[in-house]
C-alpha cells in the first residue's frame, strides 16, 4: 500500500488535485510499485507561506518557509530494487513540474522504504499478511 504525502506551497482547486492524484497514482502503478485500489494520496499546504523567509522550515514567528515546496514523500513496503525506486522518483518530480508546482531544482521528494514488520494492515504486520 504505497502512502503518498504531496505539500504544495498553496492551495489548488479540486479539480487540480484530482489531476495530480490521477497523475501520481499512474506513475506508481506503471513502475510496479502497487494496483490503484492500494495507493493513498494526501495533498496538504501549510496556512500561511512565508516566500522570503529564513532557510530553515519554521522560522521564529511560526510562519513556514516556502522554500520547501513542493515536496513529495512516498512510503513503501521495502523491497524493491533501487532502479525502480529511483525511476519512480524521478518520474514523480517531473510530474510536479509539469502541473506547474515548481521547476525541477525546488522539487524535494523523498522514497521511504518501511520493513514489512513495521508496516500494519487491519492490525497485522505485513509480513504476517505475506508481503
Amino acid at each position: 500500500m504505497p502512502i503518498v504525502h504531496i505539500f504544495l506551497a498553496e492551495e489548488r482547486t479540486s479539480e487540480f488535485n484530482k489531476a495530480l492524484i490521477e497523475r501520481v497514482s499512474g506513475a506508481i502503478v506503471e513502475t510496479g510499485c502497487g494496483p490503484i485500489e492500494k495507493v493513498r494520496i494526501t495533498i496538504q499546504s501549510p496556512p500561511y507561506v512565508a516566500l522570503d523567509g529564513p532557510t530553515n522550515p519554521v522560522s521564529p514567528n511560526g510562519r513556514v518557509d516556502g522554500n520547501h515546496f513542493p515536496r513529495l514523500d512516498l512510503f513503501l513496503i521495502e523491497g524493491r530494487p533501487s532502479h525502480v525506486t529511483e525511476a519512480l522518483m524521478e518520474r514523480l518530480k517531473a510530474i510536479l513540474v509539469e502541473v506547474g508546482c515548481g521547476s525541477l531544482d525546488q522539487v524535494k521528494a523523498s522514497i521511504q522504504q518501511i520493513p514489512s514488520t513495521a508496516w500494519g494492515i487491519g492490525g497485522k504486520t505485513a509480513q504476517e499478511l505475506g508481503r
